[in-house]
């Protein structure tokens, strides 16, 4: 699906898609609850992989919105986005394992 370029908020959120084009222009991204294909299940149609591909997308995305989209890694293109200064991670399937750890209190 080819979202439209005109503005800069895009919302597509329940509209049970896999995979789709995002413009340059886009500063504020919702695509939550929507089963989104990671880069690890399939890197040709993840939008998550074209994103990291092209830099635009670092200078212009502020804000992204993946809740319930089913995820189980947090998308690589993430840590790329140097203008996020909002991300909606609810409700995924992402788990986190934490070292062990020790704490000594006195």
């Amino acid at each position: 699906m080819l979202l439209p370029s005109a503005g800069v908020l895009c919302c597509v959120a329940s509209d049970r898609l896999t995979t789709m084009s995002v413009p340059r222009t886009v500063a504020d991204l919702d695509v939550s609850n929507n089963p989104l294909v990671s880069a690890e299940q399939d890197a040709r149609a993840s939008m998550f992989v074209r994103m990291r591909a092209d830099d635009a997308y670092a200078r212009h995305v502020n804000a992204l919105n993946l809740s319930r989209c089913g995820l189980r890694f947090v998308p690589h293109v993430v840590p790329a986005l140097r203008c996020l200064t909002s991300l909606q991670l609810a409700r995924n399937r992402i788990a986190v394992s934490l070292p062990y750890v020790t704490l000594h209190c006195p």
